[in-house]
């Protein structure tokens, strides 16, 4: 099977544990303990900032290596990234310690060194609804995603989770024991912006 193929938000929501934290303002940065997953594992992220201006909300996801996300076709394994949204009103929590979050309103993600991104709105049944692509800057070890604030619905508070893993092509090619790196560790993280 193609890495690029795997691209599915339903399929990215399997690996993803998700994590607690704290209320924001207009620009909130949530730190992540670097080497909290092997290097060998995949992507290790460190920090997380969620920034909005009058058109966009800027995810801004930074890790501890340059390239962010890489991809090894002879290997067979890509990187990948996904964030979790959940706008109000609240859903429900997400299940551990499986990792899939019932109450996720939006899953914006991407695999490798891309360009673009994906934004997909999921139904209570958990699947995709709407798609939109979302562009990415790289800069370093920073990816920045610019989401305009009417595709979530333009709201002031929100939760969100970040998780970045290594995905292989054949399941018999994963380590064992590799994890996603989840920030923050469990729950979701709580964005206000105020107003």
């Amino acid at each position: 099977m193609r890495i690029a193929a795997r691209v599915s938000c339903v399929l990215l929501m399997a690996f993803v544990a998700w994590g607690c934290g704290s209320a924001g303002v207009t620009d909130r940065v949530l730190d992540d303990p670097a080497e909290d997953v092997a290097a060998a594992m995949g992507p290790d992220v460190v920090g997380v900032a969620v920034e909005r201006d009058a058109d966009t909300i800027t995810f801004r996801v930074r890790f501890a290596a340059d390239p962010p996300l890489g991809l090894d076709q002879g290997d067979g394994w890509v990187d990948m990234l996904l964030i979790g949204i959940d706008v109000p009103p609240p859903g429900a929590p997400p299940v551990a310690p499986g990792g899939e979050w019932p109450g996720a309103d939006f899953a914006l993600g991407t695999h490798g060194p891309s360009s673009r991104g994906i934004l997909v709105r999921l139904t209570a049944e958990g699947a995709p609804a709407m798609n939109a692509e979302i562009p990415i800057e790289t800069e370093g070890t920073t990816l920045s995603l610019r989401v305009p604030r009417r595709e979530l619905g333009d709201p002031a508070r929100f939760l969100v989770s970040v998780a970045a893993g290594r995905e292989w092509n054949e399941a018999g090619d994963e380590p064992p024991g590799a994890q996603p790196d989840v920030a923050p560790d469990t729950g979701t993280w709580a964005v206000d912006f105020g107003g």
